[in-house]
Formats: structure tokens, C-alpha cells, sequence
């Protein structure tokens, strides 16, 4: 008798960070992974800040409170960007997570990349197609590329009264 996975539906929050430096860049965290077979002298893996609501925040505070946690910046929102769903289940596939992450468009407003928490190794500003390149997976780059063309756009409607 096979017994059913539970479902749970768990939610985060984080942001796209950008800066103008002097063209567009955005913040990337990084975890150094061990050396494997494919990689012999090991590897970061890139990702965009995000992470898990403490009780009674918004989405908003929480991706605030996270990517100042995570990258040492401190962030204001610009603007909502959207949201991405994905699923997996835990090791022994006895629970199945639907997890929804919302992320924003965000801009330094101080803080120090060296003051980042220990959950990654590195934070970096990286150009806007070396990210997109870097980040590990196919969703977070989409949502990088969605805000650099939302960016860019800016620049080039600015551009276009002046």
C-alpha cells in the first residue's frame, strides 16, 4: 500500500539588486561547490537573493529583510517583477513542495558586499549578461533578463527626451 506525498505550499521572496557603475549591473551570491568528476577544481554556483517569510511579514519586508541579510546592501523596491513557481519533493519523497518565490526590482541604497550573512560565499556585481549567463537556473535568468530589458527600456525612453 503506497501511502499518498503530502503537499505543502511554501513561499519566498527576493530581488533582482541593480546599479548603474557606469552601465548596468545586477548583485549575484555565490556557494562554492566541491571539486567533481565535471569539475576538477570546483565551482560557484550563482544565485539572486531570496529566502522564507518570518512570521507576519509581507512579501515585500521579506524580500527586503533577505537580500540585506544575504548581500549586505541595504535595498529599496522599485517595483514588482513577478513571481515563478516550481516543485520538488523532499529526499525521501514523502512531501511535495509547491513553492512560489516573488521577486522584485531592487536598487542599493548603501550597505557593504564584504557584511553579507555566511549562508553564501561570495556576492558579486556582475554585468547584466555575465549574470544572466552565471545564474544557475533557467527561471533566475529569465527573471534577469525581464528586469534588464525593463531597465534598459528606461534608459532608452529617458534617452529619447532629452
Amino acid at each position: 500500500m503506497s501511502r499518498e506525498a503530502k503537499i505543502e505550499y511554501p513561499i519566498s521572496a527576493g530581488g533582482v539588486v541593480y546599479r548603474w557603475s557606469p552601465g548596468l549591473e545586477v548583485l549575484l551570491c555565490g556557494r562554492h561547490v566541491d571539486s567533481n568528476d565535471e569539475n576538477p577544481k570546483g565551482f560557484t554556483r550563482w544565485h539572486l537573493p531570496k529566502g522564507t517569510p518570518e512570521s507576519g511579514e509581507s512579501t515585500e519586508e521579506t524580500a527586503l529583510r533577505e537580500v540585506r541579510e544575504e548581500t549586505g546592501c541595504k535595498v529599496e523596491i522599485e517595483k514588482y517583477l513577478l513571481s515563478m513557481e516550481y516543485s520538488f519533493q523532499n529526499q525521501k519523497q514523502t512531501i511535495t513542495f509547491n513553492k512560489t518565490v516573488h521577486f522584485y526590482l531592487m536598487y542599493s541604497v548603501g550597505g557593504d558586499i564584504n557584511l553579507h550573512d555566511q549562508e553564501f560565499d561570495e556576492v558579486k556585481w556582475m554585468t547584466l549578461s555575465d549574470a544572466q549567463s552565471l545564474l544557475g537556473y533557467e527561471n533566475e535568468q529569465a527573471i534577469v533578463k525581464r528586469a534588464g530589458e525593463y531597465l534598459l527600456g528606461l534608459v532608452d525612453t529617458s534617452s529619447n527626451h532629452g
